[in-house]
């Protein structure tokens, strides 16, 4: 079932072998990134015993190519995944799930027909050979082109349920549901791809989301689970493709998802889908029946204990109601959905709030009592705001390139999230920090040590190559280079002004340097052997010292 195979690349390639492997495979984390109109080195070349014939689509976890296998002769889709997704110790546990899923046999699943593990120059790159759909759509695209009706786009639905139910029979969660992963083939059957790759791979969806590129983003964020946002690996199951399945529905319905995401940023959307409640169906098709409607809410309900719990269940509610019978979604009551949206926000909601609220939807229409005072926010209330501020604030010092308080304020900012992991929200924000990091070149040797002024506007760089470089973090203008060590830099700092620094260096000496005017550095000596550490005192006037002697 899984092959590993060798392929050293020759000396024509000019880049390095990193390089080039992240170049050719859609996400990678190389610096180059990937050239669409550029020719692709795989096509032309045999990946295991497969012959790469052309690119027929790309994603975040990596690109699809049509090949050519010869024993047994057919034509096949390839999945090559992007560099750095399979560890060297993660080998063996993707052979094993690749053998899991080889097994899924159902006309409404992709079958998998092998995988394994190609190497180029050093580079791990694990595939994974598939069933190849000719002409093929995405449901949605195909829903769409040929007009279906509601009735006949819930028929498709079934159809893509019933094969997520055969995979979840089998102890199988797809993980990654949407569109782009359930095609339809020309004569109109659901083909769900990609079944329990990220699980195959060892692959948290979250990071490998993060890691993908920012115009892929979204197109996977919008169909992950609350819990998927939060990070709680052991909380994905079968419940988690059910609430991907369920914003499907919408799109199939409305052409629409549960939440307006337009124009926000990434954290927003992963903090809106973890936490924010969605639009009713009917909001989005008023035309809808009210059995719809519940079904479609069951499907996304952020508590995963009241979605259904199999892609069987729903599919089975989606049959009673082709036949005309009741559904078993629960419709939303007012005492149910605001129960609901306390659950969503434990801990935010005073209990006086809470216990007002349900005892006025149980009594309606009963004269009401008294007005009572409007409780005060639970201090947890302000807890989350401050958060949501917070996250603003982040987000502003990266647009101004002020990544030092930024990433400053990210790490306060943690301190406000009560769960045991980082939500996805933060996690893109510190994604997005990194890829807006800048990259600053121009030492001849080791850089040393670095130091950010306090405004976080300048950093500067110490080097084994004797110098000292002060740059702007605004822009990619020239750095000031400061030169007078005749041995390397060991330590530098700002003072609390941002503007003087104080170096030490292997030539038993610190200096202290003005960085705003031409005033030469005054030069500090005493120390026997190299100075190593270096700060300024409690106003600035005096600076510390260490050394080996």
């Amino acid at each position: 079932m899984t092959t590993n195979d060798e392929h050293e690349d020759d000396d024509s390639v000019d880049e390095s072998p990193t390089d080039w492997a992240n170049r050719i495979v859609l996400g990678g984390s190389g610096p180059a990134p990937v050239d669409a109109t550029a020719p692709d080195p795989f096509v032309g070349a045999a990946v295991g015993d497969i012959l790469i014939e052309e690119v027929v689509g790309e994603g975040g976890m990596g690109r699809v190519y049509r090949g050519r296998q010869e024993r047994p002769r057919r034509t096949v889709a390839v999945k090559i995944m992007k560099p750095g997704l399979l560890s060297p110790d993660a080998t063996r546990r993707f052979e094993r799930e690749a053998e899991v899923l080889g097994s899924l046999r159902h006309p409404g699943i992709a079958t998998v027909h092998t995988a394994g593990v190609h190497h180029v120059a050093g580079i791990r790159l694990p595939y994974i050979v598939m069933e190849f759909i000719p002409d093929a759509r995405t449901v949605t695209a195909y829903a769409d082109d040929v007009k279906l009706g509601v009735r006949e786009r819930l028929e498709l639905f079934l159809g893509v349920c019933e094969a997520v139910a055969h995979g979840h029979e089998r102890g199988v969660v797809h993980r990654d549901l949407k569109p782009s992963n359930i095609l339809v083939d020309i004569d109109g059957r659901p083909k769900v791809i990609d079944f329990g790759i990220a699980l195959a791979a060892g692959s948290d969806l979250a990071t490998t989301t993060i890691q993908a590129v920012s115009g892929q983003l979204l197109g996977t964020l919008q169909y992950m689970s609350p819990e998927q946002f939060r990070g709680v690996t052991d909380a994905i199951d079968a419940r988690t493709d059910v609430y991907s399945l369920g914003v499907v529905l919408y799109e199939l319905l409305t052409a629409q998802t549960p939440h307006a995401l337009a124009e926000k940023p990434i954290y927003e959307v992963a903090r809106t889908i973890a936490h924010e409640p969605a639009r009713p169906i009917t909001r989005l098709n008023p035309r809808l029946p009210r059995d719809i409607a519940a079904m479609a809410a069951t499907c996304i309900d952020q508590d995963a204990g009241r979605r259904y719990a199999s892609a069987r269940e729903l599919g089975d509610d989606v049959a009673r109601h082709l036949r005309g019978e009741p559904v078993l979604a629960r419709r939303p009551t007012v005492a149910s959905s605001v129960v609901g949206t306390v659950r969503r926000n434990r801990g935010r909601v005073a209990t006086a709030a809470l216990a007002s609220v349900v005892l006025a939807a149980a009594m309606w229409p009963k004269p009401q009592p008294d007005p009572q005072p409007v409780p005060q926010p639970a201090p947890s209330d302000n807890r989350s705001l401050e958060y949501l501020a917070e996250l603003r604030r982040i987000d502003a010092l990266r647009n101004q390139r002020n990544m030092a308080q930024a990433d400053a304020l990210l790490t306060r900012t943690r301190n406000l999230w009560d769960g045991p992991e980082d939500p996805l929200e933060l996690r893109c924000l510190k994604a997005e920090l990194d890829e807006a990091s800048m990259v600053l070149r121009g030492h001849e040797r080791n850089v040393t040590d670095v130091a950010y002024a306090p405004d976080g506007t300048r950093v500067a760089s110490a080097s084994a190559d004797g110098t000292i470089r002060v740059w702007s973090t605004a822009d990619s203008r020239e750095p000031t280079v400061l030169r007078g060590h005749t041995g390397a830099v060991r330590a530098v700092c700002f003072d609390a002004t941002g503007r003087r620094l104080a170096s030490g260096a292997d030539d038993r000496t610190a200096r202290v340097w003005s960085l705003d005017g031409n005033e030469p550095a005054i030069v500090l000596s005493g120390h026997d052997r190299p100075v190593t550490g270096i700060t300024f005192a409690a106003g600035g006037e005096s600076v510390l010292t260490a050394s080996p002697d």
